[in-house]
């Protein structure tokens, strides 16, 4: 007679909470919550978030809901070079991207 094994953790309520946000967070504290880590922390955040409410939400929505988040706590964020250079790169893959695709759809490699 076989029966189905047993666990000592069958009932653990944690079993279906996602811990991702939460250790992306602890990462940046440890990181030292730079500009650039910041801008990383808040726009996966915000963008696990649009994931789990399953709703379409475009990144560069996301994007900006993350500057404006950072900018409300930390305005003098601003006018530190890696701030903006690392939104300036973000904003720079999301435009360009599609573009150069285009254009190197039609060459042949």
């Amino acid at each position: 007679m076989a029966s189905a094994p047993v666990t000592l953790f069958a009932t653990w309520p944690f079993d279906k909470v996602d811990w991702r946000p939460g250790i992306v967070v602890v990462l940046c504290f440890f990181l030292g919550a730079s500009a650039s880590v910041l801008r990383s922390v808040t726009l996966f955040s915000a963008y696990h978030i649009g994931i789990q409410s399953q709703r379409k939400t475009p990144t560069a929505y996301l994007v900006l809901l993350s500057m404006a988040i950072i900018l409300f706590f930390e305005p003098r964020f601003i006018l530190q070079l890696g701030f903006q250079m690392s939104y300036l790169a973000v904003f720079g893959i999301l435009f360009l991207h599609p573009l150069m695709q285009l254009k190197l759809k039609h060459k042949a490699l």
